[in-house]
Formats: C-alpha cells, structure tokens, sequence
C-alpha cells in the first residue's frame, strides 16, 4: 500500500490545499521526489501535523485499491482547503468532478474554476490516474485542474460509464421512494444484520465507526425522514443497502472513506471482477447514479460468477481490511487423489486398509466401515488425517484444526450446544509452543482454539433456526490471513499468526449444512515468506475432502464422535 511517491503526494495535497506553499521555482518537488532519504518536513517546511493527516487521509482514499486517483485527490485536497470537514470537501469533489463530466472534454467550465480558486483555463490532461505524479505537480503549480484522458478514465472504472455526479441525487431519491414502512424495516434489517457479521471498521467523516457504531447510525437515520439526513449518513445508508442488495462482502470496505463515489467506484470494479472471464457479458453502465439500481444488477452478476468461480478473501487482522479475490472452481474444488504416504499412514495407525487414491465420498464411506472391523472408528481415523495435515512436506504449516459437527442435533442445529461440536487441533512433529512465543503449551493452546471453534459454529446454526437463542454469525467464504494476532487475544494466546481457513458443508438425512464445519491451516512463526498463498487454499481443500468425507459417513450410521473432544481437555491422549 506504500510506495516511494506516496510522500510526494501528500505533499502535493498540502499544497493544492493552501497548507504548504513550496517555491515552485526552485526544485523542491523535484527534490521531494528524487530523494532516497525520507522526507524532511522540517526543512521543507512542510506542517508535520498536517502532514500526519494527510498521509492518513491519503491512505484510506487508496483502500480498497493500493492506489487512488489524483483527479478526485487534486479536488478534494482543494476542497479540504475551503473547509476543515472531510465529509464537506468529499461533497464539494463529488459536485466538482460531475462539473468536469458535464464539460465532456470541452473547456473547463468557469464555475468550476470559481468553486475550485483555480485560475488556469487551460487543464492539465493526465495518461494515467493513478500514476501521474507529474501531472499532479503541474496542475497544482500551475493553479489548474487535472483531468483525465477519456482512455484514462476508461481504464480508471474499467471501461464503465458513470456519472460521479449524479450519484447524490439519485442515492436520496431511491431512498425517499421507498413507503415509510418499507423503508422502516428495510433499516431495522440492516441495523440487525450489521451487527452480526465480523469487525466493520468504517470512515465516516473520520471517524471510525465499527458494527455497533453504524447500527447506531442506522437507528438515527430510522427517526428521521430521509431529506434531514446529513451526506455522510445518506452515503453510510446507501452503502448499506447496496450491500444488501448486491451480496459482496462489507468488509473490503474497511478504512474507506465512506463516499458516493468511493461506493460507485467500488460497484463498477466489483462489476469488472465478476464479469470477466463470463461470455457474453457486456460492462455495466452507471450513468443515472443510482447505485442501488446497479447494485441489484451485481447481485445476479455475482450468482453467475459463482458458478464458475470461488469466491475468497485475504485478511489483515491488524487493521481490518480484506480484499476479495476468485479462484477458478474447477482448480480450487477439483476431486485430488489421495497422497500415498496418507493412505501409507492410515493403514499404519488405523490396521485396515486405506481408502483407494481416488478419495470420494463412498472411498471414506468404505474406510470408516472397515476401521469400525478392525476396532477403530471415525474419531481417529479423522485425527489421523489430522495429524499428516500437521506434518504434510507439500504444504507446511505448525496446526491444523479440524471442526465437524459430533453428530447430535443434526436435525435442528439451530439448538446445538458447544458440546455438540467436535474439533481436533493436530501439532507438526516437534512442535515446541514456547519457540513461537507461546506460553499456553498444546493442552492450552487445543483448548483455546477447540472453545472458539465450537463457538463459531453454534453462533453459525442460528442462520437457521426458525426462532434465533441469539444473533447468529455470518457465513465465511474460504480466506488466507495475516496477523490474526494483532487484535484477538485468543488468537495471541494461542499462536495463530498466519492462517487459512476452508469452510465445508456436511450432510445428514438430505440435508446439507453449511458453517457447523471447516479446516483450518496456522503458521505461528510470522514472516513474509510463511504468509498462506491462494495456491495453498488450492491444496489445503483437499483437507475439507477428507473431513466431509468422514464426518458424512459417521452420520450416515447415527455415529458420533468422541466425546472427550467436545470440550475442556486435561490430555491430549488419543
């Protein structure tokens, strides 16, 4: 998210916003720019509070991205400078940049330039958005806009049309058509369901608003009739519902300025994401600015996607972001056979022979019969499999967790407890906890991962449960993570530094359930090179092959598992 021109541009912000005026005739950009050395905001002169704050701001107008554009940053810098509220200058850009879509490349409109306190008539025409330091420079030194090239700003909403400057009108009008009643429930739902799935960090005029801060929001905007809304609610509420109506994954906008534009922007690319790769999907356009309309028409482009590809995430717990990514299903689902030195390692533990490499469901089906013959059962043969997931040479990781259902209430999940859950954490070989800084050891470190598991999954099952005991817990899609310490002291005590987690359905009586079972990869020793790839999610869903494979043919038989691991161990004795 940093790279060596990100300093220069904030310090061009500072600029275009009246709070640091260098001497353009002398080389203190090019100076700035061309240093190896970090800045020196002293001897530049430039404010190191407001520096601090416009790096930040900065940062979060790059999320979900890794870049932003220097059109709508030039503009908004210029407008923070008119006003010290970042919800007034977001609002001022929005209306600025519908301005520039108007003039459609003609000259540069005279109000624009009086609203801006820009005297130049003639632009600064940029190649590239994203990347035009230069550009940037010579329109703030030149006291002119910077506009992009029509293929610029193709290329910027991947090859969507929008209209930025509709986007206002049209979120406040779709709102007040809704009847009252309508709209009453539609923001009770949303207020509830926010609630309910994992940390939403959310910028609303800077400050930060987590799951309960916008529930509150939403419970405000609920007394008030929508034209007393103020803009950053009106966005925050538009967000919302686009969320509902379209299905992605609220969370990619973690420390995003909440904005308009920032969600037409976030629309159009999810748009792109989801259509390529299908045939005959043409780009859809946003040229009315009604996001929820083109919200909708993503909800059924994303049911497409999803049946050519799966949809995963990566996960930073130590600020929250996650970015959404596609893995092809015809790699990441595909049927793998099953390792030798698996089948050589079950016939050795177990004493009866092992699944046949193609590993189907009936293959595990066979095998847990035949181990019931030779005195074993399915509680062992699933820790085992376990256990060479802990020490796999192919895929290496410290722990691997394995969570399925013990085989009660399975009717009615909804009323299961946490004893009604089986999970087995497996140790690679020579594993010492205290190596990787922690000090629970295995018992403890099995018994704070097993709690959580366990919990995850009952809170899961109220998705389905015709009265809800509590709020339930959203569903996951399959996911990589780093720093899972950073904010969760259970993960901190436990190790869990760097994970991959791999949801999986199980079946019982005909019906499958969803959220009650996954496996889950961790590495405790943290470096960039021990971070989970998505080609690791690829292999490790072999793993969710095995798991489903047995725990479907242990409830075929009304079996269940052990019931030593359905709660607080003493041991870990097999």
């Amino acid at each position: 998210m940093h790279s060596r021109d990100d300093d220069v541009i904030v310090a061009l912000g500072l600029a275009a916003a009246g709070r640091w005026r260098p001497e353009w005739d002398g080389p203190a950009i090019d100076r700035i720019r061309n240093q190896h050395e970090p800045l020196d905001l002293a001897s530049e002169g430039i404010p190191a509070e407001d520096f601090s704050r416009f790096q930040r701001l900065w940062y979060v107008f790059k999320v979900p991205y890794g870049h932003g554009s220097l059109v709508w940053w030039h503009l908004f810098c210029r407008a923070l400078g008119q006003s010290e509220g970042v919800d007034r200058a977001l609002r001022r850009m929005t209306r600025w940049l519908g301005m520039l879509e108007a003039a459609a490349g003609a000259a540069t409109p005279s109000g624009l330039l009086d609203e801006t306190g820009l005297t130049n008539t003639a632009a600064v025409v940029t190649e590239s958005e994203t990347t035009d330091v230069e550009g940037l420079a010579t329109a703030i030194r030149n006291a002119a806009l910077l506009v992009p090239a029509p293929h610029a700003r193709d290329a910027f909403w991947h090859g969507r049309r929008v209209s930025v400057g509709a986007v206002e009108e049209a979120a406040r009008q779709t709102w007040a058509d809704l009847p009252d009643g309508e709209r009453d429930e539609l923001l009770a739902m949303l207020e509830r369901r926010v609630t309910q799935v994992e940390r939403v960090r959310l910028l609303v005029d800077e400050q930060v608003l987590d799951n309960r801060g916008v529930a509150a929001a939403v419970a405000r905007c609920a007394k008030q009739q929508v034209a007393e809304w103020p803009h950053t609610h009106l966005a925050l509420m538009t967000l919302l519902r686009c969320w509902h109506e379209a299905g992605f994954v609220l969370q990619e906008m973690n420390q995003t300025l909440v904005s308009l534009p920032a969600l037409a922007l976030f629309l159009a690319r999810k748009d792109a994401a989801y259509g390529e790769g299908l045939a005959e999907e043409s780009p859809a356009g946003l040229l009315d600015g009604d996001t929820v309309r083109y919200a909708r028409n993503l909800s059924a482009l994303r049911q497409r996607a999803e049946k050519t590809y799966e949809r995963c995430l990566h996960f930073d717990g130590s600020n929250w972001e996650r970015r959404e990514f596609l893995l092809p299903r015809s790699v990441y689902r595909r049927r793998q056979l099953l390792p030798e030195s698996l089948r050589a390692h079950l016939y050795e533990r177990i004493g009866a022979e092992p699944p046949s490499a193609e590993g189907t469901g009936e293959d595990w089906d066979a095998f847990v019969e035949r181990a019931l013959e030779a005195g074993s059962g399915p509680t062992r043969v699933i820790q085992e499999c376990a256990h060479w997931a802990a020490n796999a040479a192919d895929l290496p990781v410290d722990i691997a967790v394995f969570t399925a259902p013990r085989g009660t209430k399975l009717r009615e999940p909804w009323t299961m407890e946490f004893t009604d859950l089986f999970c087995y954490t497996a140790f690679r070989e020579g594993f010492e906890p205290a190596d990787a800084g922690v000090t629970a050891g295995r018992v403890g470190m099995y018994n704070i991962i097993a709690q959580r598991m366990r919990y995850n999954a009952v809170k899961k099952a109220q998705n389905y449960a015709p009265v809800m005991r509590f709020a339930p817990q959203g569903f996951n899609l399959p996911d990589i993570a780093i720093a899972e310490d950073a904010n969760h002291g259970g993960h901190a005590a436990s190790g869990i530094r760097l994970a991959c987690r791999l949801p999986l359905t199980v079946h019982h009586r005909g019906t499958d359930w969803n959220g009650l079972a996954d496996v889950r990869l961790n590495r405790c020793v943290y470096s960039l090179e021990n971070r989970f790839r998505p080609r690791d999610m690829v292999l490790g869903h072999r793993y969710t092959q095995w798991v489903k494979g047995i725990a479907d043919a242990t409830y075929r038989r009304d079996m269940t598992f052990d019931a030593k691991w359905t709660g607080k161990v003493v041991d870990l004795t097999l």
